[in-house]
């Protein structure tokens, strides 16, 4: 079984218990709306309705599962960059959980029918759809996560953690990257010798399309660079020029930039040496 098919199992399984937990809620406001109006107010929820909330309790705890599972899965999957993907969506991974021990912890402290507090409800309520849309958002991110190579993950998580001021972790990252794919881009580098070296700015699809043959290249010099303006913010001189050095040695390497834009690392890291001297 690969980690492609797993994810997509987490996904279908994150849907199926969406479609219950909906069902469950349809049932417990059907059953609401078709109580007997001169049913005798009393502190406890009639027969059907209490089955309708147990089995919707039921479903949390199942989703509550559901979630713990996945993370575990992610946390120790084979490859360290994995665990990588938790770091990026930590705000979601915390806020899904924190949901959902609401929606298991609140019900114990009072009923959730006629004589439970519609503060507690509507708490629950809101918790029980955040829970639900953290938990397929991961699923989904996981599921392009896993899509993508383990050098594009790897500088993923080093800009995650360099864009969040996190420069140690950023070279953390940095350092996985450029130790398990350096030689091969080394040996890329070499290769484009002889060709003339790629245009920075904004470029055409045919030259976007060039730019990314180049992918675990550009990934390379990109993590090199991320490790020395890293090291530069830490105070590690000697650190940040080694980088750089790498960097700079990269010269055909581009990065992309969300502004809709390429630059090139190695030509900044080759300045930033500069100013190391």
């Amino acid at each position: 079984m690969t980690e492609t098919s797993i994810s997509t199992g987490i996904i279908t399984a994150a849907f199926g218990f969406l479609s219950a937990l909906v069902g469950a809620v349809a049932q417990v406001y059907i059953a609401q709306m078709q109580r007997s109006p001169t049913l005798p107010p009393g502190p406890h929820a009639p027969p059907h309705l209490s089955g309708g909330l147990r089995n919707l309790q039921l479903f949390a705890f199942a989703l509550l599962v559901l979630s713990l599972l996945s993370f575990m899965y992610v946390a120790f999957l084979p490859g360290e960059e994995n665990r990588w993907f938790l770091r990026i969506n930590a705000l979601v991974v915390v806020i899904t959980i924190i949901c959902c021990a609401v929606l298991l912890l609140l019900p114990l402290f009072g009923s959730l029918g006629t004589g439970g507090s519609q503060l507690r409800k509507l708490a629950v309520c809101l918790c029980g759809i955040v829970f639900l849309v953290g938990l397929v958002l991961l699923a989904l991110k996981f599921y392009q996560w896993q899509q993508q190579p383990v050098n594009v993950r790897l500088v993923m998580a080093g800009w995650n953690e360099y864009n969040n001021g996190n420069y140690g972790r950023a070279i953390v990252a940095a350092d996985k990257c450029v130790d398990r794919f350096g030689r091969r881009a080394s040996k890329l580098e070499a290769d484009l010798t002889d060709t003339p070296l790629p245009r920075p700015g904004k470029v055409t699809e045919v030259e976007k399309e060039a730019i990314y043959k180049n992918g675990l290249l550009n990934d390379v010099a990109t993590c090199y660079w991320i490790k020395g303006d890293s090291a530069s913010n830490l105070h590690k001189a000697e650190v940040a020029r080694i980088a750089f050095t790498r960097a700079c040695e990269l010269s055909h390497a581009l990065t992309y930039d969300p502004k809709g834009f390429f630059w090139s690392p190695s030509a900044d890291a080759c300045d930033r040496l500069q100013d190391l001297k």
